[in-house]
């Protein structure tokens, strides 16, 4: 049986996939951006070819169903860094242009 706090949780995670799209344009709109640093840039666009080359640092045949969690993990990980690292001004002014 779960309890009121573990199913507030499960709608957390909703929440979160909810908010993925506005995510990832915040995200291609700062890589868009001159003002930020190059080297930063770096970060997700390093998570995404991960993401497509087929070998991964969990293989299938070592344990079976984490190939794609790793993925997902260094993809997710990546564009919080990314984020992190935004100047405060700069975050502030792309998410101001997309709400």
């Amino acid at each position: 049986m779960k309890t009121g706090g573990q199913n507030q949780q499960n709608f957390s995670w909703l929440r979160s996939l909810g908010q993925l799209p506005f995510y990832l344009r915040l995200i291609w709109r700062l890589l868009l951006d001159r003002r930020v640093a190059f080297t930063l840039k770096l970060v997700p666009l390093a998570a995404m070819v991960y993401f497509v080359i087929p070998y991964d640092l969990l293989p299938e045949l070592v344990l079976p169903g984490w190939g794609e969690v790793d993925d997902l993990l260094i993809l997710y990980f990546a564009g919080r860094f990314f984020l992190s690292r935004i100047p405060p001004a700069i975050m502030a002014e792309h998410l101001e242009r997309l709400s």
